[in-house]
């Protein structure tokens, strides 16, 4: 009788190693798949900001000199949609819309100056005021309101502080 409960409670304990084993395994696993998900979304949050700041002082940059047309085009706008389509699995929800909201703020205000509704130094002076102000005023407000959002979230993210 003692054979049978040592042979049991060998058994027993074989599959308490393998379950523990199986869970460990599936641990290991799923914390590698998160570490490798959470480097593309710091890439991809890298990738977003830095476009989106490369178009924003490009248009800044343009609308100080007065050189050339406002630079936030078709092209532009193809650029930062198709990249905000391949970064679509790696940003939340509020990260799409402040990078949206972003690029839509450049476009109502280059627009502004573009139709001579706001002088183009308004943009780079906080000191001059736009004859449009409330219209470009607002525009600004919400372009800032976008980007210190996404910044922090990318700071945050990149801290280790946001999933």
């Amino acid at each position: 009788m003692s054979q049978i409960y040592a042979s049991l409670f060998t058994f027993v304990g074989t599959l308490l190693v393998i379950g523990a084993g199986s869970w460990q395994w599936r641990r290991t696993q799923a914390r590698e798949q998160s570490k490798e998900y959470r480097a593309k979304r710091i890439e991809y949050l890298s990738t977003v900001w830095t476009r989106l700041s490369e178009v924003e002082s490009a248009f800044r940059q343009v609308a100080r000199f007065g050189e050339g047309p406002i630079p936030l085009g078709a092209e532009e706008r193809r650029e930062v949609n198709l990249l905000l389509i391949d970064a679509a699995p790696f940003l939340l929800k509020d990260e799409r819309e402040w990078a949206l909201s972003i690029v839509e703020e450049i476009i109502e205000i280059s627009t502004l100056i573009l139709h001579a509704k706001a002088p183009p130094d308004w943009w780079i002076s906080s000191i001059s005021q736009p004859e449009a102000t409330s219209t470009s005023a607002n525009a600004a407000q919400r372009l800032q309101y976008a980007r210190q959002q996404l910044g922090q979230r990318y700071a945050a993210v990149t801290r280790g502080r946001h999933d």
